[in-house]
């Protein structure tokens, strides 16, 4: 499998994490605010305080925002909202995907998981978790699969902390 591309959440944590990754593999990695985490208000007392995305793609110059989003997570939101949010960026993103992709994030990377693979069996979301998800073009894969339009989805490495722990 190739590696397309890494995802990063818009946290400075996240991104310092994808530079990481993408300085290792010779690659760049995208910032993508849309997949920005629930913005729950029993969380939240006001809209969350993030460091602006421009300063954070000047700091670690392997990631960059690909695009003007067209959504921001709004504050407050609803779970229903996070879940509509996440699914229509994710079958963007993914939609002419062929290989492997690499998310770096935090507990809405589960929800990404749901959408591609069908479930969240095997999902871990811990701060600043590395999930690799492989799109197979064959029909011999395991439990943690959903078939999409011909095309098969399966989670390899979900929740990968241990960058952590260096």
């Amino acid at each position: 499998m190739t590696l397309r591309q890494v995802y990063s959440l818009p946290f400075l944590r996240t991104i310092e994490t994808a530079s990481e990754i993408c300085a290792e593999i010779s690659k760049s990695g995208a910032v993508e605010p849309v997949l920005g985490e629930h913005r729950n208000p029993e969380w939240f007392d006001a809209e969350p305080e993030t460091i602006d995305i421009d300063h954070l793609t000047l700091q670690f110059e392997r990631c960059h925002q690909n695009h003007d989003p067209e959504i921001f997570p709004p504050y407050p939101e609803s779970p229903a909202e996070v879940m509509n949010r996440i699914g229509k960026k994710t079958r963007q993103l993914t939609k002419s995907m062929s290989d492997t992709i690499v998310l770096v994030g935090h507990g809405v990377i589960s929800s990404v998981v749901d959408g591609l693979i069908g479930t969240t069996a095997g999902a871990n979301a811990p701060l600043c978790g590395i999930t690799r998800i492989d799109r197979e073009q064959n029909n011999g894969l395991e439990s943690t699969e959903i078939v999409e339009k011909g095309n098969n989805w399966q989670l390899r490495c979900s929740g990968d902390t241990t960058h952590l722990d260096a």
